[in-house]
């Protein structure tokens, strides 16, 4: 079974009035979390994720990429650097799990991408340590503008599936 049907089949993809990460309205919502407590889900979206990697490291913030991260990470044997979203006021202080070397090449690993906000802070904690980053996985692409937004910023934006190909 492809990544089109698993999402569907689970109940991924979710109809009625939702409101975004982002702030925006929507009648559908991309439930990759909830999808993500299921091994056989967990394992199909890593094995998609894994065929897009380029780098020789993956990133991601939490919650929603880190079990994408966990899963693909074992699979591909690639070290992960997880992002915090909030900086720490405790232990190290670090705004990261994991290690960031300068120079560095990582991909960034996210659920959903609808504006690419997530992302590109994402993107910007780990280039302000030094390292590279060109490309963002998503496991969806929402199709809302994150694609366009991201490459003005230097990303390339790579979808598993996007939304038009789920509907």
């Amino acid at each position: 079974m492809g990544i089109r049907e698993t999402l569907l089949e689970s109940g991924a993809v979710k109809f009625g009035d939702f409101v975004l990460t982002s702030g925006k309205k929507s009648d559908y919502y991309v439930d990759i979390k909830e999808a993500s407590t299921r091994p056989e889900i967990l394992n199909a979206m890593a094995d998609a994720i894994s065929l897009k990697i380029s780098a020789k490291k993956i990133a991601g913030m939490e919650l929603g990429a880190v079990p994408i991260l966990v899963a693909t990470a074992l699979k591909t044997k690639i070290d992960y650097v997880i992002i915090r979203k909030t900086e720490r006021t405790h232990g190290t202080n670090k705004r990261w799990i994991g290690e960031i070397n300068n120079g560095e090449k990582i991909d960034v690993i996210d659920d959903v991408a609808t504006t690419g906000g997530s992302i590109l802070k994402s993107v910007e904690i780990l280039r302000s340590h030094g390292a590279v980053v060109e490309n963002a996985i998503c496991v969806v692409d929402r199709e809302e503008g994150a694609k366009e937004f991201l490459k003005e910023n230097g990303i390339n934006l790579i979808p598993v599936i996007t939304v038009s190909q789920l509907r």
